[in-house]
């Protein structure tokens, strides 16, 4: 989700700090490896990962292959205005400040919990574009009324002339509040059905020029909702560029 001004001289404002925001930098640095380990097919695929400290904790790996050009998918990414209309929930979605290099990015979501306010989060995103090859999303968090910590990064590849890799993860906890009460399970499918309804939404925008943003959204959701999450849920594993200390302290 890149936004980038030949203006921006200012440096990058501090983020939150997490186990996984060096964890996934160094994913970043190996990446052309971790694609050749992955499959990519055009349907989505999850990888879930534990984290000893919070059962709620989420981390997640999704890969897939949209059937459009690179320049294509960066342009859905890129698209802002058309967030609020693709992504369920979602209130604003704006850039709030330019640095040499990225952005930082507010978004405003709902909460479908009684009494708990909307998710108002700011991410700092690090933009790295290699023209017709690649283009990366490194993301952390700047401040959150939730949330307290999300590290993660999107990477899309060119892998033929129509065809692009997409690769993210995502890692983050939140302080939970009434939501708590339903259970880490409840929680893990509700976070994994609105991250596969936005990776759906982003390949159906790419792909599928005749769908309009309503379209886009309907279909995405209903999908989304059909999911059975159980299996990514329940063979969770320790993220392997987290550093041993990391996972237990």
């Amino acid at each position: 989700m890149g936004f980038l001004s030949c203006g921006a001289h200012a440096d990058a404002p501090p983020g939150v700090q997490s186990p996984y925001t060096a964890a996934v930098k160094t994913f970043l640095e190996k990446h052309d490896a971790e694609i050749e380990r992955a499959t990519f097919e055009s349907a989505l695929r999850f990888e879930c990962y534990s984290d000893s400290r919070s059962e709620f904790a989420i981390g997640v790996r999704q890969t897939f292959l949209i059937q459009a050009p690179l320049s294509e998918v960066i342009k859905v990414l890129d698209g802002f205005s058309d967030y609020t209309s693709i992504f369920d929930g979602m209130r604003r979605a704006e850039v709030k400040s330019e640095f040499a290099g990225g952005y930082t990015f507010f978004t405003e979501q709902d909460v479908p919990v009684p009494f708990v306010p909307n998710e108002r989060n700011e991410m700092i995103y690090r933009v790295d574009q290699h023209a017709g090859i690649d283009k990366s999303y490194r993301y952390q968090l700047l401040k959150s009324n939730h949330l307290k910590y999300n590290d993660g990064l999107i990477v899309v590849k060119t892998k033929t002339p129509g065809t692009t890799l997409y690769d993210e993860i995502d890692f983050w906890d939140a302080d939970l509040g009434l939501a708590k009460t339903l259970g880490a399970k409840k929680v893990w499918k509700d976070s994994l059905e609105g991250i596969y309804q936005a990776d759906l939404a982003v390949q159906l925008k790419a792909e599928k020029k005749e769908m309009t943003n309503a379209q886009i959204l309907k279909a995405s959701k209903k999908q989304a909702a059909e999911q059975d999450f159980n299996s990514c849920i329940s063979s969770k594993k320790p993220f392997q560029y987290l550093g041993k200390t990391d996972a237990h302290t």
